[in-house]
């Protein structure tokens, strides 16, 4: 609640997001009607209940076995974890795709500050799949993760298929081309598989703007960029017998500090009179 747009009525927020969750049964029943053309029959767990369920289990130290125990207790009755774990099985993902959608949007109107620049990371990982259903073949498949990380909430997980392995940059440019109007106002923070003069071309063109980390040896890095070069120190300690006893506690402890250097490279296109050289590496 931080971020909390202060001329906003509280109670207005609450009500935005209870009106995202009003008539949950009705809406989900007449998914799956329109999908599959099944009626569900009325039953003492209700999706409405399911859906709170699913919801409380995202809370950190919540376990299914407690809310089941809760919503028992509360209403008397003896509903196994089974039960939940079934119906829960029967709400189709357009439903839930419905929901994240909206709560966003109530997200983006309440608390995101639109005259501050939203940092958002971006990558693609990889993943084995079998949608061919050939035996014995797996596909090698593109996901592309986009996450804000200034208010700390995941935009989206895309998943690309077959057809886009080792096509990260191009994945990213043609999102970027959907969803332009979104992302006016924000900085992309991207690792050196994004390290092309295309790529960056591509940005400038489009005024979108970056830090990227590009590789160490790149040259030619195009005009209007700032270049920022330094070199993270790591250590480590590793125990070794022969080296540097210590008494700890009574106990005798061997070891040795390994210090490890990383040089990194940045380009960026934000404004040096605003965006100094440490506000991009902490960025």
């Amino acid at each position: 609640m931080n971020n909390l747009n202060k001329n906003v009525n509280y109670e207005i927020i609450v009500k935005s997001i209870n009106d995202i969750f009003s008539n949950v049964d009705k809406y989900i029943n007449k998914i799956i009607f329109d999908k599959y053309k099944i009626i569900n029959r009325k039953s003492k767990l209700s999706f409405t209940d399911t859906v709170i369920y699913a919801l409380e289990y995202t809370q950190n130290n919540k376990t299914k076995s407690d809310i089941v125990n809760k919503f028992n207790k509360n209403n008397n009755t003896k509903i196994s974890r089974t039960t939940f774990f079934e119906k829960d099985s029967k709400i189709p993902i357009l439903f839930w795709f419905t929901i994240y959608n909206k709560l966003i949007s109530v997200y983006n109107k309440y608390f995101v500050d639109k005259q501050k620049k939203s940092i958002i990371a971006v990558d693609g990982t990889y993943n084995n799949i079998n949608i061919k259903n050939i035996k014995g073949y797996l596909e090698t498949s593109l996901n592309m993760g986009f996450f804000d990380v200034t208010n700390d909430i995941p935009i989206e997980l895309i998943f690309k298929g077959e057809e886009s392995k080792n096509k990260e940059i191009e994945s990213l440019k043609n999102y970027l081309v959907k969803n332009k109007n979104y992302f006016n106002n924000a900085i992309f923070v991207l690792d050196r598989g994004y390290s092309s003069y295309n790529f960056i071309k591509f940005c400038v063109d489009n005024n979108i703007k970056y830090v990227i980390r590009f590789k160490n040896n790149c040259n030619n890095i195009p005009k209007n960029n700032r270049v920022i070069k330094f070199t993270n120190f790591i250590s480590e300690v590793v125990k070794n017998d022969n080296i540097d006893t210590h008494l700890i506690n009574n106990k005798k402890f061997s070891s040795v500090t390994l210090k490890t250097e990383n040089e990194y490279t940045l380009i960026t296109n934000l404004d040096s009179n605003i965006y100094s050289d440490d506000k991009i590496k902490e960025i």
